[in-house]
């Protein structure tokens, strides 16, 4: 939640941290990943930000889907047609 509310306002960074801390602190928290992404595709870190996706859509299925699965899913492919163009 810190981190969405810092990326909300714009600090980047801290939000970046706060999303790396989460992570560090619970390696199987899907949001945790699925916010690190999208942050990182947001500010152009694409490779890295569809790793992140990446890892959120292998928890949730592990977890028996999440309610975002689809459009995640649907997301890195167009991340990953447009880093092939």
């Amino acid at each position: 939640l810190q981190g969405q509310l810092q990326a909300m306002n714009g600090q980047f960074t801290e939000a970046q941290e706060s999303f790396r801390q989460a992570i560090n602190t619970d390696p199987t928290y899907p949001a945790a990943y699925l916010e690190q992404g999208l942050l990182l595709v947001q500010r152009e870190a694409i490779p890295d930000g569809i790793r992140q996706l990446e890892r959120y859509l292998d928890l949730a299925r592990e977890a028996g889907g999440a309610p975002r699965e689809n459009e995640i899913e649907l997301l890195v492919t167009q991340l990953r047609q447009t880093m092939e163009s």
